[in-house]
């Protein structure tokens, strides 16, 4: 622990952030199904096979009992640490500034990373697709991801995530902007938080490993964005280590390090209740 750094100063800036996470939203961890793994390596989600109410004809018989499946699906989690070194805790004082913004790069970074594993679990679908024809997004991509989830899959909690420039397209859509149609101020707020009975996610480039490498986020291939809809019950997001902080004294960089530390991991329950879209941004 520091030694240029009061308890309480370090307890205080644990606390901040901690709460800048949870206030910020974590993200994609909403949209899925979530268990804790603590103490385990890998977790398993239970997929429950189907059911059906058949009529009995008969009284003072057996009720025949019926087998439904179990298919186990398991998510591996995985270490994520992003850390940084500081000089800015001397003589027992923390900077207001120097500190809120350490806070806000290593929580952005834990929440990125979370997208990022929920992002892997939904490319791992492949039964449900569309590709796209036309200029950039519209409302039919979402009809279409619709009418390819069917009936058969809950319509509570699904959700459509995008690209900037996918959103900024379908934001001007007549459909989407009138008034007529819904009643978002979408050219007021740049904002549309459901469509078609989804909540609409929109991130931008990302990077992935190191800073620049523009390699997260939704994939792009040419002018191609893949994009992805599903149910919350599709994707298991298992978490062994909530995302927490930590400042460890460094004497050989006469410094102190702040670390974050989180560890999850997730993974495709049913494959029905993911579709992979294909659009164009030519």
């Amino acid at each position: 622990m520091s030694i240029n750094l009061s308890d309480v100063a370090v307890k205080k800036f644990e606390a901040e952030a901690i709460q800048a996470f949870q206030e910020d939203g974590a993200g994609l961890r909403n949209t899925v199904k979530i268990r804790d793994a603590k103490g385990a390596k890998q977790v398993q989600f239970q997929v429950y096979g189907e059911v059906i109410a058949n009529e009995r004809t008969g009284v003072h018989t057996p009720i025949i009992a019926q087998d439904p499946s179990l298919t186990p699906a398991t998510a591996t989690v995985k270490n994520y640490t992003p850390s940084v070194l500081t000089d800015i805790f001397l003589n027992n004082q923390v900077g207001f500034d120097e500190r809120q913004e350490a806070v806000s790069a290593i929580v952005s970074a834990m929440k990125r990373r979370e997208d990022e594993i929920v992002l892997d679990a939904l490319a791992t679908a492949s039964g449900k697709t569309f590709t796209a024809t036309g200029d950039n997004m519209v409302v039919a991509n979402l009809s279409e991801a619709y009418r390819l989830l069917g009936s058969a899959v809950d319509k509570q909690d699904r959700h459509f995530i995008c690209h900037d420039n996918n959103f900024s397209h379908f934001v001007v859509q007549d459909n989407v902007s009138s008034g007529d149609y819904n009643s978002y101020q979408a050219l007021v707020t740049a904002d549309v938080p459901a469509y078609m009975g989804f909540n609409i996610h929109v991130i931008g480039d990302r990077d992935s490993v190191t800073v620049g490498d523009n390699a997260g986020g939704l994939p792009k291939t040419g002018d191609n964005r893949t994009v992805y809809a599903w149910q919350k019950e599709s994707i298991g997001l298992a978490i062994n280590m909530q995302p927490k902080i930590m400042i460890d004294w460094e004497p050989s960089f006469g410094a102190h390090r702040i670390t974050g530390y989180m560890s999850a991991g997730a993974v495709l329950i049913q494959d029905s209740g993911v579709v992979t879209g294909t659009i164009s941004e030519a």
